[in-house]
């Protein structure tokens, strides 16, 4: 599926999402590369949300359901990923990362995708395990066994390159965000 098709608001040179968008976007956020199926199925790691005392779970309850305008959320999104991923390597490599992403973004969605995709799989993921084990071994174990059964399954079933990343997903992010700061 080309840019174009996946987003029918880009550029016409297709390179840039945001650059003369007609759906107020920044939100949603469309992604496209060779390894989104894995990151989906890894996404799974957001369960570990599950092992939260109940009260981190607030933002879940108060988030999903409002109503947020869309440039609203992205920027939060945003925010929060940044926030998230310095969690797994510091502030500075996390806002580094996340400039050198969007940049690359702006030449190659696809190759951004995946390198996005690349750092999610090999750090994000295991790292978020490895915090969850130090609190609960059996749901670190419980929840890599699940991911990795994700991952397998997505080797047999065929998945699309793209994916959407909404206003609903984000605000799902940034609950996650919010909610396993408790983690650390």
């Amino acid at each position: 599926m080309s840019d174009e098709e996946l987003h029918p608001c880009l550029a016409k040179d297709g390179r840039n999402p945001f650059s003369r968008c007609t759906c107020s976007c920044m939100a949603p956020l469309f992604l496209n590369g060779h390894l989104i199926p894995y990151a989906v199925a890894a996404s799974s790691h957001g369960l570990v949300d599950l092992y939260q005392p109940r009260q981190n779970l607030l933002p879940y309850a108060i988030l999903l359901p409002l109503p947020l305008p869309s440039i609203l959320t992205s920027i939060t999104f945003l925010c929060a990923s940044v926030f998230h991923f310095s969690n797994d390597v510091g502030i500075v490599a996390s806002v580094t990362g996340h400039i050198a992403v969007l940049v690359l973004g702006a030449v190659s969605i696809p190759l951004a995708t995946d390198v996005f995709c690349v750092f999610y799989l090999l750090c994000h993921v295991p790292f978020t395990l490895l915090r969850l084990g130090k609190k609960n071994k059996f749901g670190a174990i419980s929840l890599g066994c699940l991911i990795t059964a994700s991952l397998f399954a997505t080797r047999i079933v065929t998945a699309s390159r793209a994916i959407e990343i909404g206003n609903f997903a984000q605000r799902l992010v940034i609950s996650h965000v919010i909610a396993s700061h408790g983690l650390q």
